[in-house]
């Protein structure tokens, strides 16, 4: 196995992977979260400014959870001729 240098494409490559992944489950997600909620507080009549925060902490958490398993996905993806890989170090101070 060879360990290549990591150039500025590489990180391009990578960090487009993983944002254009990330925003296109997040955003469709994240939108029909606050549709969800808007309906419910319609319907029990509740001020949705008392609530906030909970549609809120809602995105936020989708935003989370899927940038996660987005970023476990580009983990086993190939990029023109290379991918990622997490190398076990003996000696790691962790």
């Amino acid at each position: 196995m060879e360990e290549l240098e990591v150039k500025w494409m590489h990180a391009v490559h990578v960090w487009w992977s993983l944002l254009w992944r990330t925003m296109a489950w997040v955003i469709p997600l994240s939108f029909a979260s606050g549709v969800v909620f808007d309906l419910l507080f319609a319907a029990f009549r509740a001020d949705i400014q008392e609530y906030i925060i909970i549609p809120q902490l809602s995105g936020f958490l989708i935003g989370v959870f899927i940038s996660i398993y987005v970023t476990k996905e580009v983990l086993v993806k190939t990029f023109k001729g290379y991918r990622i890989a997490l190398i076990k170090v003996e000696d790691s101070a962790e």
